[in-house]
Parts: structure tokens; C-alpha cells; sequence
């Protein structure tokens, strides 16, 4: 955290990035997995009836990595929400981060895990 605060400040950008950075880099090593679980008689298959490399990617690849793929981008949203967690409680000038940091200073133990219990039950909920 203390890096990208130096690298992007402390606003909005700061916690796109966070954001983005956090979850690509549990994201790439599963997509790559998962590509390379794919059968290599599909491969074979389309390869000799005459598929050029981006009809192997768009035919074959993306279509049997996708359930692996689908199944890790779950997973990605449950951690994707612990760093928006994170993110919120940096320079938050309003909003549940701000009541987070709010309530850790005057030591409100209850109050900060009900919120962050709130924050989990937005991205728990069919809309969040």
C-alpha cells in the first residue's frame, strides 16, 4: 500500500490500482493454468484440419479454459473485496472507510467490524 501511495498519490487513482495490480497478480498465474490444462488433442484436432494460431486461441483455447477461468475470477471477486477494504480505509474523507478509520481511532472494536461486516454483505449481495 505505502508504495502505490507514493507511486499514485492518495486519491481515486491510487485505488484503481491497487485494485487492478492486487488482482491481476492472483489472476495471471490461474489463467495461464488453466490454458495450459487444455487437452492437447483439441490442439492436435484443429491443428490438422488447418486452424491458424488464432483460430486455436478463439476456438479451442478460450473455450475449453473457460470454466477454470470462470472459476478463478469467483474466487477473484472474494479477494478483490478484501482490497477494496483496504483501499477504502486510505484517505477517506467520507464513507464507510472513513467511519472505519474513525472508529479505530477512538477504539470502537465493535463499530469497525460492523462496518467492514457491511462493506462484505455489499459484495456479498446480487448487486455489488
Amino acid at each position: 500500500m505505502p508504495l502505490f501511495i507514493v507511486w499514485f498519490g492518495i486519491e481515486d487513482l491510487q485505488k484503481v490500482m491497487f485494485l487492478f495490480v492486487g488482482i491481476v497478480v492472483y489472476m495471471l498465474p490461474l489463467v495461464v493454468e488453466a490454458v495450459e490444462r487444455v487437452d492437447d488433442v483439441y490442439l492436435q484436432t484443429a491443428t490438422t484440419l488447418g486452424a491458424s494460431r488464432w483460430q486455436l486461441v478463439w476456438h479451442v483455447l478460450v473455450p475449453g479454459s473457460s470454466p477454470a477461468v470462470g472459476e478463478a475470477l469467483r474466487v477473484m471477486n472474494g479477494i478483490g473485496w478484501t482490497y477494496v477494504i483496504m483501499a477504502e480505509v486510505v484517505n477517506a474523507p467520507s464513507g464507510l472507510g472513513h467511519l472505519i478509520t474513525v472508529s479505530q481511532r477512538y477504539g470502537h472494536m465493535d463499530r469497525m467490524f460492523a462496518l467492514v461486516f457491511v462493506i462484505l454483505l455489499i459484495g456479498w449481495s446480487p448487486i455489488g
